[in-house]
């Protein structure tokens, strides 16, 4: 992972999940996540034709449970800001930007709950990558440790105020202002069928800018926000 500016597993500490085909849903978790598809600026909410196919992913996560995500795309890269003592014009300050390697995207995941009732955001990370983060972010962070409701709270938005994050403390890494995934979508491959990279610029509308946050697993955790609205490609 390259940092530039402009139930807890044992050995991974991931979690485990599994994507594809084998992950069973019923009818009506289908028709939900096809549904919350469309209302994401991941596909633009314009033509369903343009939806990648649904690439579910089952977690069994300690702090989470038993759930399931809607795979956006690999993650690629994340845009944040931090806090400055003495913040200059918000349109001098440059961004922190979080990257990860071809190999790391491959096997790191952006993706939404289906089941939330504003299809929450959650990152995975490979394990790899975790521990890169969980040394930066948490291990050599001065950033103090806030619960997590606490912090979202502090983001504000309708994330913020419904306070259902698991009850572990954080230490906030800066504002997300953006997210970089890759992604395929039909109709919209080269030749030889790879995908295209999308950019997801977070509270255009709404100014509510969640939070980016580490644990001390080193998992992320976007917090707070008002990244999702019924209407159709409206999602800040």
């Amino acid at each position: 992972m390259k940092v530039r500016e402009n139930r807890r597993t044992s050995s991974s500490k991931l979690g485990k999940y599994k994507i594809g085909q084998d992950v069973e849903l019923d009818e009506a978790q289908i028709q939900d996540g096809i549904r919350a598809q469309r209302v994401w600026t991941w596909f633009d909410g314009k033509d369903p034709s343009q939806m990648p196919d649904l690439e579910v992913i089952n977690i069994d996560d300690p702090d989470l449970g038993d759930i399931k995500l809607v795979a956006c795309g690999r993650l690629v890269r994340l845009h944040v800001r931090a806090p400055r003592k003495n913040p200059t014009h918000p349109r001098r300050q440059r961004d922190t930007m979080l990257e990860l390697s071809r190999r790391a995207s491959s096997k790191s995941y952006i993706a939404f709950q289906m089941d939330h009732p504003y299809d929450r955001l959650h990152l995975l990370l490979s394990p790899d990558v975790q521990k890169a983060v969980k040394q930066k972010f948490w291990d050599e962070s001065s950033a103090p440790q806030i619960p997590m409701n606490d912090l979202a709270a502090l983001a504000g938005g309708k994330h913020g105020k419904l306070q259902d994050y698991p009850d572990i403390e954080v230490k906030p890494v800066g504002v997300l202002t953006a997210v970089v995934y890759y992604t395929k979508k039909h109709g919209d491959t080269d030749e030889q069928g790879n995908g295209s990279y999308y950019i997801h610029q977070m509270a255009e509308i709404t100014h509510h800018y969640p939070i980016l946050a580490c644990d001390d697993l080193g998992r992320l955790w976007i917090l707070g926000g008002s990244y999702r609205s019924p209407s159709a490609g409206i999602t800040n």
